[in-house]
């Protein structure tokens, strides 16, 4: 059996026994006689070092360092234990506190480090926290907390980094795990930001950032939501942005920004993915915009982005899905909001203004799709320059009697106010031209 020797470091470095015994029995009777239960270095030395015994055939002992049990049935907390390096002196710095694992043999794993509150018999769990120190004085920093996983070797992977709340029991809901920068100052500042980023390679590709909500479990349960909020402003202040921003590239195309409903499940449809302006103010205030808007090129002889809304694709015998452009509802007394399609000016010195096209998708076997401007609620459809030509008008005509066709006369269009017409062939051709325009379906 191991010897048990509790001792101080003297000036000489040579041990002072306080109490010995090699029988473990004793042990707690040796720590009763001793005044305090405290191990210390004098000035004149270094090292304060408690360990277990060395073992000759097996694993080395255990070292324990434990603090007092408060008296049964006084209700009395346990004593604490109070592990601090040592006191700096003028502009020196106070001395480290470092917690290790021993080291592994040839082929061994490295000891492991746990901290953990210690466990109640009926309670409530206790906290473990981890806090660097305040900065004291003018204009001092607050002390960082590192935590940093172990670094690999050759192609093995470098130690993860884990931050999960505890585990419920029953019907309870998890802990939750929340990452808060530091509050502003008292009186004026900024609060911190709060970074989650991946770790930049050497040479090899980027790390990817994940945010998931937890899928549900069990009986007709929801997945867990994910939400990214910028913060809210006071006063005059602006409100904080929110920027989803694909990677630039280097040669190559930048990276893709997606927002994709989730897919559905059995029969139920997939979920819906929506980019909605904010709303405006409480008691005034526009709402504001949603914006699709391609990005610009910025160099050479290039094409700006495409900004395409486009429905998705039916599976089988239905129909493909619908792609609504629809200007806002008016207030109870209001207009509702004008729809604008508007191709793109022209270059600053020269180039023509973009098309602006209206067409039906193209079929393989089947019939194209109707093009309908001008439905049951439109009073009138206008095409053509604001000044100038009236237009046409997608309303029924009643045609004058004196445009009705005749068939015994020529309906040839070059007639028409030429020297040879008479009133009857003009009158005529204008009736047939009238007829081809409702052909078309530009005038009813």
């Amino acid at each position: 059996m191991a010897q048990v020797v509790l001792y101080r470091v003297g000036p000489a470095a040579a041990p002072q026994v306080l109490r010995e015994s090699t029988d473990e029995a004793l042990i707690p009777r040796i720590e009763s006689t001793l005044p305090t239960r405290t191990l210390w270095a004098d000035a004149a030395c270094t090292t304060l070092q408690v360990g277990g015994g060395t073992s000759l055939v097996g694993a080395g002992h255990t070292t324990t360092i434990r603090s007092g049990t408060a008296l049964a049935a006084s209700g009395a907390a346990g004593g604490a234990i109070d592990v601090r390096g040592g006191f700096g002196d003028g502009a020196g710095a106070g001395g480290p506190v470092t917690v290790r694992g021993g080291n592994a043999g040839a082929t061994g794993v490295g000891g492991t480090v746990t901290v953990s509150a210690g466990p109640s018999v009926d309670g409530n769990g206790a906290s473990v926290t981890i806090q660097g120190a305040a900065g004291s004085g003018t204009n001092r920093a607050g002390g960082a907390v590192t935590v940093t996983a172990g670094s690999s070797t050759g192609t093995a992977v470098g130690g993860g980094v884990s931050l999960a709340g505890g585990a419920a029991a029953g019907t309870g809901a998890g802990g939750t795990a929340t990452i808060t920068s530091g509050a502003g100052g008292a009186t004026s500042g900024n609060s911190g930001a709060v970074t989650i980023s991946s770790g930049a390679p050497t040479e090899g590709d980027g790390g990817a950032v994940s945010i998931f909500g937890a899928a549900g479990a069990g009986t007709n349960r929801s997945g867990g939501a994910v939400s990214i909020t910028g913060g809210a402003s006071t006063g005059s202040g602006v409100s904080g942005a929110l920027t989803l921003v694909g990677g630039a590239g280097a040669a190559s195309g930048g990276g893709d920004v997606q927002i994709t409903g989730g897919a559905g499940g059995g029969t139920g449809p997939g979920g819906v993915a929506d980019l909605i302006g904010g709303a405006g103010g409480g008691t005034s205030g526009a709402g504001g915009r949603a914006q699709i808007v391609g990005g610009n090129a910025t160099a050479g002889n290039s094409a700006g982005g495409t900004a395409r809304v486009i429905a998705g694709s039916g599976s089988g015998t239905a129909a493909g899905g619908e792609a609504l452009v629809q200007a806002g509802l008016a207030g109870a007394t209001g207009t509702g909001g004008a729809v604008t399609i508007v191709s793109g000016n022209g270059g600053a010195t020269s180039g023509n203004s973009g098309a602006v096209s209206i067409d039906s998708g193209a079929v393989t076997s089947g019939t194209t799709g109707v093009i309908t401007i001008g439905g049951t609620n439109a009073s009138s459809v206008s095409v053509g320059r604001a000044a100038g030509l009236a237009g046409l008008h997608g309303l029924a005509v009643a045609l004058s009697a004196a445009y009705t066709r005749t068939a015994t006369v020529v309906e040839d269009r070059t007639l028409l106010a030429s020297a040879s017409a008479t009133t009857l062939n003009n009158n005529n051709v204008l009736a047939a031209l009238i007829a081809d325009l409702q052909a078309k379906g530009v005038i009813g």
